[in-house]
C-alpha cells in the first residue's frame, strides 16, 4: 500500500470514528425517544461506513488514524455536549454542521487517486451523508416555531 493511500485511508477512518463519536455524544443528551431513535439510525450509518473503511485500512492502521484525529473529535464532542445541554435543537444543529464538514472532507479524498472500489464506497457514503443533512435540516424546520415566546414553543422531537 502506498504511503499516500495509507494516509488517505487513515484520514477517512478517523473521520468516520469522529462522526460515530459525535452521534454518541449527542445521543447521551437526548431524552425524546423519537429523536433518539432517529439519531441512532443515522449513527448506525456511520458505524457501517467505519466498518467498511476499517476493512480497507486494517486494524492497526485504523487505531492509529483514530488517535491522529483525537483533538478534532474531542472539540466536536465538547461542542455537541455544550449545545445539547441547552436544547436538543443545539445538538441537531451541531450534527448538521458536522455532516457538512465530513462531506467536504470525503469529497476532497474522493478527488484523489483511490482504488475504484473505495471511490464507490465513498460515493455511497456521501449519498448517505447528504440524506442525513436533508433529514437533519428538515427536522430543524419542522421543529422551528412561529411562536414569539419560548414558553409557547413545542417540544423538539422527531417522528418515530
Amino acid at each position: 500500500m502506498s504511503a499516500s493511500l495509507s494516509y488517505e485511508l487513515r484520514r477517512l477512518a478517523g473521520l468516520g470514528a469522529a462522526a460515530v463519536s459525535a452521534y454518541r455524544e449527542a445521543l447521551s443528551h437526548i431524552r425524546d425517544p423519537g429523536l433518539h431513535r432517529f439519531l441512532a439510525r443515522l449513527e448506525d450509518h456511520h458505524q457501517r461506513y467505519l466498518a467498511a473503511i476499517s476493512r480497507e485500512v486494517g486494524e492497526l492502521e485504523t487505531s492509529r488514524s483514530i488517535d491522529s484525529h483525537g483533538l478534532d473529535d474531542f472539540l466536536l464532542r465538547a461542542l455537541i455536549a455544550l449545545q445539547s445541554s441547552t436544547a436538543p435543537e443545539g445538538a441537531v444543529r451541531a450534527l448538521l454542521r458536522s455532516e457538512g464538514r465530513l462531506a467536504d472532507a470525503l469529497n476532497d479524498c474522493k478527488a484523489r487517486s483511490l482504488p475504484p472500489q473505495l471511490v464507490k464506497e465513498l460515493e455511497r457514503y456521501l449519498g448517505e451523508i447528504e440524506n442525513h443533512r436533508v433529514k437533519l435540516a428538515a427536522l430543524l424546520m419542522e421543529n422551528s416555531s412561529t411562536a414569539h415566546r419560548p414558553s409557547e414553543r413545542p417540544a423538539f422531537s422527531a417522528a418515530a
